[in-house]
């Protein structure tokens, strides 16, 4: 459960606190993850049983490490790290008008995948690598360690629901994933907070 939760929060972060007051969706940025050399997020991975106690927790960092250029694309490398423990994992990319994408090459192909639509509105639609994505909120405030946030609600339609919530100009500020137990009822088996972030 650990693995999947850790692969499933490697991906969707890819790419990648306020201050102590909300921050709202409208300032700071035009984009929902701002992509700077140097800009790093903290968080704090909880897996959760059925029963809503704590099986295990897990320190995330990430941190944009350098701008390189794939295809015809400036795009910027994240790399994270978890416990303190650099696995060289890093993914790649870039904001555009229409939102945050991946940016991966497979069999010397360039793909893009858009990852966070933004601008957007509740009731937006897309598809992200092979799943549905769905806006389900565009001014949810959302309280974390690292304080209290305006946020885009994603929901994301895979096996089991998950949801994001990021703060435009801040970035991603809680997931929250759901599985079902021995008996068919559906229950939060991890989450991912903000612990603390620095925005150059």
């Amino acid at each position: 459960m650990k693995t999947k939760i850790i692969q499933t929060m490697a991906v969707i972060i890819l790419l990648l606190s306020c201050k102590e007051n909300s921050s709202s969706p409208s300032n700071q940025s035009n984009f929902i993850i701002p992509l700077k050399i140097g800009n790093s997020w903290n968080s704090k991975i909880t897996e959760l049983g059925s029963n809503g106690l704590v099986i295990s927790t897990l320190n995330e960092t990430d941190y944009i490490l350098k701008d390189t250029v794939i295809g015809m694309h400036k795009v910027y490398c994240m790399k994270t790290i978890f416990n303190g423990i650099d696995n060289n994992l890093v993914s790649y990319g870039l904001n555009k008008n229409d939102g945050l994408y991946s940016i991966n090459i497979e069999n010397g192909k360039v793909n893009e995948y858009l990852w966070y639509k933004y601008p957007c509105k509740v009731g937006d639609i897309y598809f992200r690598h092979g799943d549905t994505v769905k806006v389900e909120a565009t001014d949810v405030e959302i309280t974390v360690p690292a304080g209290k946030f305006r946020c885009v609600k994603y929901h994301l339609y895979h096996e089991f629901p998950s949801y994001f919530y990021l703060c435009p100009g801040i970035g991603p500020v809680k997931q929250e994933h759901f599985e079902y137990d021995s008996k068919g009822k559906l229950y939060m088996n991890g989450k991912i907070e903000l612990i603390s972030y620095s925005l150059k």
